[in-house]
């Protein structure tokens, strides 16, 4: 179970107000991205993985949850801190 800290910085302050929750259930889809922003994939993207934070977010957006409990919950799966990933963004999409 993860407990409340006190957030402890600007990020966390914003981030602890969010509580963001899925549209659709599943993974990921281009639905909301227009065809002319489609690019080329060029290698095999992987679906889930502990450390695809975006991926790995989602599946913790169910409407209870605020932002520092999911970025906590992704680094427990991935073993290690988010870093390179706005969960802010995302979670105001």
């Amino acid at each position: 179970m993860v407990k409340y800290r006190k957030p402890s910085g600007d990020w966390e302050t914003e981030a602890v107000t969010i509580i963001p929750k899925r549209k659709f259930p599943g993974t990921i889809t281009l639905m909301d991205i227009p065809h002319t922003e489609w690019r080329e994939v060029t290698s095999s993207p992987k679906g889930w993985s502990a450390r695809n934070w975006a991926t790995a977010s989602l599946w913790w957006c169910d409407g209870s949850r605020n932002l520092v409990e999911i970025k906590e919950l992704v680094e427990i799966e991935a073993g290690r801190t988010v870093r390179n990933f706005d969960l802010i963004k995302i979670g105001r999409a």
